[in-house]
């Protein structure tokens, strides 16, 4: 999504295009130097059959992108995609995209954050009660 996003509005948005753009994407590339051991899994090591994989989860990635007007109904992102994915996928891993610096976890103090399941506060949805009149 992040490969999409930059590459601006208009831009055409199949399975195949998100699986370059995750294979392209310099903040997921392995900065592991030749020769390294690690047994952590890499979903983009393998070939054909991770990239039938990915285009699938991707496939349906776009499906709900179409519905909710991120996509055109011919696979171009809209504006709405641009603004919104990231804020969306910020929203998804507890941050604020419009931030200067996302909080880090540590710093949370044990404050809840947006997670599924928990419906946000008021003040969260930046929603202030009314003043009483006295």
């Amino acid at each position: 999504m992040i490969g999409l996003v930059r590459s601006g509005v208009n831009t055409i948005a199949t399975a195949e295009d998100l699986v370059r753009y995750a294979r392209q994407c310099p903040e997921i590339m392995s900065t592991k130097a030749p020769g390294d051991e690690a047994a952590a899994y890499d979903p983009f090591a393998g070939g054909v059959v991770d990239d039938e994989s990915l285009c699938r989860g991707f496939e349906a990635a776009l499906l709900v992108w179409e519905a909710i007007g991120a996509v055109s109904e011919q696979r171009w992102l809209t504006r709405l995609g641009w603004w919104g994915l990231p804020r969306a996928l910020a929203r998804a891993w507890n941050g604020d995209f419009d931030r200067a610096a996302w909080v880090d976890s540590t710093e949370l103090d044990g404050k809840e954050g947006s997670w599924p399941g928990r419906a946000p506060s008021p003040a969260e949805l930046g929603i202030r009660e009314p003043p009483v009149a006295t």
